[in-house]
């Protein structure tokens, strides 16, 4: 009976393997197998896992706190940009590492109002959409007038609907001995009837649980085309934002105090 390529392939592979061609450094650390032969984990047949593993996901603080408080000890890494935070339980250290299987992550959803401010920060608006936008978010925010004084919401949204554009021509000229110098200057305003909106301030939280912020938010107007393009900015958001990083910082370092809990600013992959 003749063998087949196939077949003398594998005699050779199962040879190889029971011969244990391995580096000597490598006798504890791996295992040689044929390319076809797969593994298959036993421990969904056991009592018991061979350890603890899983992975805890919340986006509100005192419940991340309370269940890395509920641990031995962890290693807890605070990603300050995406306002995000994991804490590692199985970690180990460099004399004994461990898997890094069981963690939890907190992931900090912005508020609503919050993220509807940052959604229209910078952006042009239409005068209906600006007026509709400060209707949907009127109990949040403050209008003041182009003198920064206070001004009611309603007249607030009078003002936005009722913006036209204002153009005024002047011609200057400048009679010299060795010549006549004439030019042209174009003028272009956004008028409205009564007090001029000059912006609102809005006050929230930004995250659930964090401290009220005003976000003073100037508007300005955009005369390109046709039609009026209102936009508000949100003015020192960045200094802002590094606030709301502290603060996130400060209420994870807070509550867990002690040896067990170490806490670092940044990032971990193993």
């Amino acid at each position: 009976m003749s063998l087949t390529p196939e077949a003398i392939n594998r005699i050779g592979e199962l040879a190889t393997a029971s011969a244990g061609l391995l580096p000597h450094e490598l006798k504890d650390e791996a295992v040689l197998v044929p390319e076809y032969m797969s593994i298959r984990d036993l421990e969904k047949y056991l009592p018991n896992r061979r350890r603890f593993r899983g992975t805890m996901e919340t986006d509100n603080i005192a419940a991340f706190c309370e269940y890395v408080k509920g641990q031995s000890s962890a290693e807890v890494f605070i990603e300050a940009e995406k306002m995000r935070a994991v804490a590692f339980f199985d970690m180990g250290n460099s004399a004994s590492p461990g898997h890094c299987e069981h963690k939890a992550v907190i992931q900090l959803r912005s508020s609503a109002p919050y993220k509807a401010i940052k959604n229209v920060d910078g952006e042009a608006m239409s005068q209906k959409s600006l007026a509709e936008w400060i209707e949907d978010w009127r109990r949040y925010l403050n209008c003041f007038d182009d003198a920064n004084e206070d001004l009611h919401t309603q007249k607030a949204l009078a003002s936005v609907r009722k913006m036209t554009i204002e153009t005024a021509r002047k011609l200057e000229s400048d009679q010299q001995n060795m010549g006549h110098k004439l030019s042209a200057m174009e003028q272009i305003d956004v008028k409205s009837e009564g007090a001029q909106l000059g912006g609102v301030n809005f006050t929230c939280e930004p995250y659930t649980g964090f401290q009220l912020r005003t976000f003073s938010m100037p508007l300005s107007a955009l005369t390109g085309s046709e039609n009026i393009r209102l936009k508000l900015r949100i003015q020192e958001l960045d200094a802002i934002q590094e606030e709301i990083l502290e603060e996130f910082r400060n209420k994870i370092s807070s509550a867990l105090t002690g040896d067990d809990f170490k806490i670092w600013m940044g990032s971990f992959s193993s």
